[in-house]
């Protein structure tokens, strides 16, 4: 049961990460104007590094905690600028938000979830 409890957090983490990845995949490739990007599809799918990263640990809740929070704040980035921007600044959502993800939002949950599962192992 245990073993198969992990599988599915892992599940959940690859199926997030594909969500995010295909959400910048658009954002990059079909919305932006201009030709194609791959270096905003880079800048704003490098902060799921941590969750690569963490989904080498031994459970894939940190990860799949870490994904959620991740694409949760792309996808508020993502209203903000495509679908209801308010000013003309709105573009500069997508250059901040990959930096908070990166510094704050993506590994705090990680931290966070694996913190809390070594307690409840005590």
């Amino acid at each position: 049961m245990r073993f198969k409890l992990l599988r599915n957090w892992r599940r959940v983490t690859v199926t997030l990460l594909v969500l995010a990845g295909g959400l910048h995949a658009y954002e990059s490739f079909v919305l932006i104007d201009g030709p194609p990007s791959l270096g905003w599809f880079a800048w704003g799918w490098a902060p799921y590094s941590w969750c690569l990263l963490a989904l080498l640990s031994v459970n894939g809740l940190p990860a799949a905690a870490g994904s959620a929070s991740g694409l949760v704040m792309d996808l508020l980035g993502h209203y903000a600028v495509f679908i209801n921007p308010t000013s003309s600044t709105a573009a500069l959502v997508l250059l901040f938000i990959p930096v908070w993800n990166t510094l704050l939002f993506i590994p705090l949950p990680i931290l966070l979830v694996r913190w809390i599962l070594a307690r409840k192992k005590k």
